[in-house]
């Protein structure tokens, strides 16, 4: 196993002198840092744990007891670069390969429109450029294994904290309360750093909260939604295709497997759902609806099956997270990663890229910072408008899946922005792929204003050339609208967008590069 490393004595700054006789708050030196607390054991706890334990002994505290997943859930993951550079500085190569093994490569979207042939939108270049479905559960597993076998990380499972008696004051000074089914409670005062990484639901952001020591907005979606069971067997076409059916106010959506069918949602307003109860009306109802937006999907699932699923399966809230701070200092510096600061709807299929994003940042800025406290706020400067950016674009995305995928000018502008991508792939590549396929400079924040210039080529494109063009026609018209791009993107990236795509490797701080894998 990799042993701790020390951050060099050449890395730390010099702490802030006290001026016009006003006290420093206390700060906690990095090469002082003995241990981290992490508070919640998903994969991305588990992802900072691993992160972490290449510098100093790690504590994790998990709410599940460790013999099921942390998620209930059965709809997979999808890794797009992101995640996947994050899990391969981190882990282990052999866990790795066997994450790699495990999910189904997806070149694009399948939009199923009721009477016409599906329509195949690719997400990159070609095939190098995939997302991969990962089973939740499966990845979750991996992760618990590869941390548990780590000399340096302890996890304690079936620890629920309770936010109502946990506390913490400006000062920083903390005490967490954590239940355990049949044992009496477990409290601890840290005095060091703590990693709040315990998901949407975050026990620590409530304990925050109450304390007024952050403003948090928690908004419930206008849609819920309910996992579909694709019974084995079912022939469903398009291995490598998210499946997506567009109904306006109510979508479907189907992510594949390597084994077995793909495991999928169906959104609709919390309204719709109630109208489609337990009583014969509401069976007839429901039958009624999925005969006529999802007959394709009932032939796979079965009408009658589909139809029980529908009107009995719990359905579940899709609900978004976003915190005005993320980094508190004082005698245990806390951080929040992932969902527990900026939870949102799955629409985009990037929430688990950013969690893991996150940590990827704190490890390739660790000894860049003489504090703790420095690493942290730096880690939110950079980390919050990305997810701000991300949480804006998951919401566009919602409306691409429910109602734009099937509109005869979207599906225009795709066609030109494929044909822009592959005339110009040095300068030009569409928002999709800067959001799944980027890294490093091109965070989320920089993919939201790339995409926002790159809409209105498009829309140009589209008035100029029509649905029906030549090669020619498009790429005369193209060029000096994509010239005009190039400026602000050497402006936002530092480098040029093929950098990015084709070369761009980050650059670590002192510690993280003497890191092992």
């Amino acid at each position: 196993q990799p042993s701790a490393q020390k951050v060099p004595t050449s890395c730390l700054r010099s702490l802030p002198t006290m001026e016009n006789n006003q006290s420093v708050p206390v700060q906690t030196e990095l090469e002082e840092v003995k241990e981290i607390i992490i508070v919640g054991g998903g994969p991305v706890g588990l992802l900072g744990a691993l992160a972490s334990a290449k510098f100093v002994q790690v504590t994790v505290y998990e709410r599940f007891s460790g013999h099921e997943p942390v998620e209930a859930r059965s709809i997979n993951l999808t890794l797009g670069r992101r995640g996947l550079k994050a899990l391969e500085t981190v882990v282990s190569p052999s866990c790795y390969r066997a994450i790699q093994e495990l999910g189904q490569p997806v070149a694009g979207r399948q939009v199923h429109e009721a009477g016409k042939e599906p329509v195949f939108q690719r997400y990159g270049l070609d095939d190098t450029e995939r997302l991969l479905s990962v089973p939740r559960a499966e990845l979750h597993r991996l992760l618990m294994q590869e941390a548990q076998g780590h000399q340096k990380i302890s996890i304690y499972w079936g620890h629920k904290l309770c936010p109502e008696r946990s506390w913490r004051d400006a000062e920083g000074n903390t005490e967490l309360v954590f239940m355990r089914e049949g044992e009496t409670d477990k409290v601890i005062r840290p005095s060091c750093p703590i990693l709040a990484c315990d998901g949407s639901r975050s026990g620590m952001r409530k304990m925050i909260s109450k304390a007024n020591l952050a403003t948090v907005v928690e908004a419930d979606e206008e849609h819920s939604y309910m996992e579909l069971q694709v019974p084995s067997g079912a022939d469903v076409p398009g291995k490598e295709c998210l499946h997506v059916f567009p109904g306006g106010d109510h979508w479907v959506v189907l992510l594949p497997n390597k084994e077995g069918p793909p495991t999928g949602n169906l959104y609709m307003t919390h309204a719709a759902f109630e109208d489609f109860s337990k009583s014969r009306e509401g069976y007839e109802r429901c039958r009624e609806f999925c005969e006529t937006h999802y007959l394709q999907v009932s032939k796979w699932i079965g009408l009658d099956e589909m139809v029980r699923q529908i009107a009995t399966k719990p359905k579940g809230k899709l609900s978004s997270v976003t915190m005005e701070q993320w980094a508190f200092g004082g005698e245990a510096p806390l951080l929040f990663l992932g969902d527990a600061c900026h939870a949102m709807p799955p629409h985009l299929g990037q929430g688990v890229n950013c969690g893991f994003e996150d940590v990827l940042c704190i490890f390739t800025q660790m000894g860049a910072f003489p504090t703790v406290e420095a690493l942290f706020e730096a880690v939110e400067k950079e980390r919050k408008p990305c997810a701000d950016a991300l949480l804006r674009m998951t919401r566009t995305n919602q409306q691409v899946l429910s109602k734009d995928a099937k509109l005869l000018d979207f599906q225009a502008k795709k066609c030109i922005e494929k044909e822009l991508e592959r005339l110009f792939r040095r300068q030009y590549r569409s928002q999709y792929a800067l959001i799944a396929f980027g890294w490093g400079p091109l965070t989320y924040s920089v993919a939201e204003q790339l995409g926002q210039e790159q809409q209105r080529v498009l829309d140009t494109l589209l008035k100029i050339c029509g649905e029906h063009f030549t090669e020619k026609e498009l790429k005369v018209a193209a060029e000096p609208l994509i010239r005009g791009l190039l400026p602000r993107q050497k402006e936002l990236l530092g480098v040029g967008l093929h950098d990015i795509f084709e070369n761009f490797e980050p650059q670590m701080g002192a510690a993280a590069s003497k890191g092992g894998a």
